[in-house]
C-alpha cells in the first residue's frame, strides 16, 4: 500500500497551477477513471494468466447497449431476456 504524501509533495502539486488543472480535469472525467480501472484489471489478469499484451484485445469487446432491453442479456442468467 502506498504511503501518505508528504507536505512537500502536496505543496509541489498545490503550487503548480498547470498540473493542478490537469489533475482536477482527470478527477472529473469518467473516461479517465474507466481507463485507469481497465488498466488495473488488465495488468492483474495478464499477471495471473502469465500473458503479455492487451488483455481486452481479443477475448472481450466493448458493446454499446442502446436501450434497457438490450442490457438485460448482458446482466447474465436469471434476468428478463437472458437466454
Amino acid at each position: 500500500m502506498a504511503a501518505e504524501p508528504t507536505d512537500e509533495e502536496l505543496n509541489t502539486i498545490r503550487l503548480d497551477t498547470d498540473r493542478l488543472k490537469v489533475i482536477r480535469s482527470r478527477l472529473s472525467d469518467i473516461s479517465w477513471w474507466m481507463r485507469i480501472l481497465c488498466q488495473h484489471f488488465a495488468r492483474r489478469a495478464n499477471e495471473e494468466d502469465q500473458q503479455l499484451g492487451k488483455f481486452f484485445q481479443a477475448p472481450f469487446k466493448a458493446v454499446r447497449l442502446l436501450d434497457e432491453q438490450a442490457s438485460w442479456p448482458a446482466l447474465g442468467p436469471g434476468t428478463p431476456g437472458s437466454i
